[in-house]
């Protein structure tokens, strides 16, 4: 993906439930407060055009730590 605002991306997951409804989990790091919502937006609008039916986002502030345990 190619997000304006979008500084990384980790913790990708992708499957699919059928063998045709596709699944998506991503966390994005974005460089300002004001850039989340166009991000997150714009994230989702791509991956349901490449086919992604239901996408969980998860959106970090650009230096805010992962709260994952396992980064």
């Amino acid at each position: 993906l190619a997000v304006p605002g979008v500084t990384g991306v980790h913790d990708q997951h992708a499957w699919t439930l059928d063998g045709r409804y596709l699944v998506l989990t991503v966390h994005l790091v974005v460089n300002a407060t004001d850039a989340l919502r166009r991000a997150k937006d714009a994230a989702r609008e791509q991956l349901n055009a490449l086919g992604v039916d239901h996408a969980t986002i998860e959106v970090e502030l650009e230096g805010e730590e992962c709260t994952l345990q396992h980064h």
